[in-house]
């Protein structure tokens, strides 16, 4: 029996990296095969091929090997509650995506790779709208290099971030499935059970050429954290109602009582290994919490999952009154949030 262990990773990093090993990974365990896709990893086909379509790119086809690979991630990484910025899997050895593709079957080219989990992401239409606000998860989608995909979705209640989303790029033969049967599989909703533990990790990761963003075939690069420039000062947002939990001002990194670019700066600051100073009590960043009930890392303004430098960036952005991206059912920036 392959030992496993378990890994909590609420990461700091933008943008993966691929790491590339030499060892050939072995077949996926017995009782860890993926399923037939399911009607949102179809819709995410439709979706994505639309998308890439707009930005003249060609479709993507489904590979079977592929679509395997990325099933079983998925469902590795809701069941085993893990998120590896290097794509890495729990396998002993772990694999990379390349080795986890060839131990499907895959015999086609290099294997880019996104990956995601947020406990608000059930939809194909959230994923890829999350996707598509990274630029290297974005550059992943829209490279024109790549001409087969796998789609997996995997779902753990019990898990950090519930939903977990794998998408599997390459190029080549795609050696055979162009129908997979839709199984409305009966996901729960991911309403969130009892366990802390953060939401949307839009943990997206990304892996295609290593541009400004892809990596080897593609793959993206880290953003580097943003600089304080010389934007009109911005007018610290005050705090709302006080909900249940104790009040915290969403956004307000350090704790201080207001949001302000010192947020932003402290953020990126600890986003590229310095230390900072925040109030005693407060939470640390990339902690689980509970914001007003559901599951999330404290530092996570935008919800989507994952804790980086356009957290830090959109702070500093609606601190000047110019428009941000989050998700859907995230708090306002400056809007009072009950953490527990």
């Amino acid at each position: 029996m392959i030992s496993r262990r378990k890994v909590l990773f609420v990461g700091a990093v933008c943008l993966p990296l691929l790491l590339l090993a030499a060892l050939l990974a072995a077949p996926a365990p017995a009782g860890r095969a993926s399923h037939a896709m399911d009607q949102e990893e179809l819709n995410f086909l439709a979706l994505i091929n639309d998308y890439r379509a707009q930005n003249g790119a060609g479709p993507l086809t489904l590979a079977p090997a592929l679509i395997e690979a990325s099933e079983w991630f998925a469902n590795d990484l809701a069941t085993d509650d893990y998120f590896p910025f290097s794509h890495r899997d729990n396998e002993n050895p772990p694999r990379d995506p390349n080795q986890r593709a060839a131990a499907f079957g895959w015999n086609g080219g290099f294997v880019g790779e996104n990956i995601l989990g947020g406990v608000f992401v059930d939809t194909a239409q959230e994923a890829i709208d999350l996707w598509k606000g990274s630029p290297g998860h974005n550059a992943s989608m829209l490279y024109a290099g790549f001409s087969v995909i796998g789609i997996g979705r995997g779902f753990n209640a019990q898990s950090t971030y519930s939903w977990y989303w794998v998408t599997d790029f390459s190029s080549g033969n795609p050696g055979g499935v162009a129908t997979p049967t839709a199984t409305p599989t009966a996901t729960p909703s991911p309403t969130a059970p009892s366990a802390p533990t953060p939401t949307p990790a839009l943990t997206p990761t990304a892996t295609p050429e290593r541009t400004a963003a892809p990596t080897a075939t593609p793959s993206p690069t880290a953003t580097a954290p943003p600089t304080a420039t010389a934007t009109p000062t911005p007018t610290p947002l005050s705090a709302t109602a006080t909900p249940a939990g104790v009040p915290y001002l969403w956004g307000d990194v350090d704790c201080g009582g207001q949001v302000t670019v010192g947020d932003a700066q402290k953020l990126a600051r600890l986003l590229i290994g310095f230390s900072v100073v925040q109030d005693g009590g407060c939470p640390p960043v990339n902690q689980p919490v509970r914001a007003d009930g559901r599951r999330t890392a404290w530092g996570d303004v935008d919800c989507n999952g994952q804790v980086s430098v356009g957290d830090a960036i959109k702070i500093s952005r609606a601190l000047i009154g110019m428009p941000i991206v989050q998700n859907p059912r995230c708090f306002a920036i400056g809007s009072t949030v009950g953490i527990s």
